[in-house]
């Protein structure tokens, strides 16, 4: 029996090892934005640690104590405080970025996807003729025993 041989399989192959590497590249993107976005709660829990701290160093509100606050304190609070919110909003920025990176490696990756199965695709059609043109053979060949076996009987016996 024949055996099927797709002249495009190392096609086929280059295909699927671009996809791959797309995928790589998806995952890799993916990594660096969760990354960001883990580092941006981080700080947003810092900041809001900070902000209770700075509400309980000015004293409670509506307190009707006199309370002294600690002026440099409060004053390397509010710095700190502005240097995170400034390095919060470069964070932001850069993972404005990285989503758009992602959103391009994904469109790539789709389109290598695409580009595979429309090779498989091809692939698969051209086995099923290869498994029909199999399947008339094998019934010509039953046809022509049958035949020959019916003239033997009918002729020969």
């Amino acid at each position: 029996m024949p055996k099927f041989v797709f002249k495009l399989d190392p096609l086929l192959e280059h295909r699927r090892r671009i996809e791959r590497d797309h995928q790589v590249h998806v995952a890799a993107v993916e990594s660096e934005r969760a990354e960001l976005e883990g580092r941006l709660r981080k700080m947003a829990a810092d900041a809001d640690a900070s902000r209770v701290a700075l509400r309980s160093s000015l004293g409670a509100a509506g307190s009707t104590m006199p309370h002294r606050v600690d002026t440099h304190a409060t004053r390397w609070q509010a710095a700190a405080a502005m240097s995170s919110d400034a390095k919060a909003r470069t964070i932001a920025v850069q993972l404005a970025g990285v989503l758009k990176r992602l959103e391009d490696a994904r469109g790539l990756l789709t389109e290598a996807a695409k580009e595979r199965r429309a090779v498989e695709r091809l692939r698969e059609r051209r086995l099923d003729a290869f498994n029909r043109r199999i399947a008339e053979r094998e019934a010509r060949d039953l046809d022509d025993l049958n035949t020959a076996r019916s003239a033997h009987a009918a002729y020969g016996a």
